[in-house]
């Protein structure tokens, strides 16, 4: 967008505000839960093989 009526502004400040809220500064909550924490069974091997070790 290039211009904003004057009578628009106050409506697109509130736009811009919900925006911001719900993608802009969620971004890093957001990115932390792709995958679901499942580790594959290369990374679930690896883990038990190290778990075993400090139990020992």
């Amino acid at each position: 967008m290039t211009t904003i009526k004057n009578e628009d502004k106050l409506e697109f400040s509130k736009i811009l505000q919900a925006i911001k809220a719900n993608f802009n500064d969620k971004f890093d909550e957001i990115r932390k839960k792709c995958g679901g924490g499942v580790m594959g069974s290369k990374s679930h091997a690896k883990t038990k093989a190290r778990e075993n070790l400090l139990a020992k």
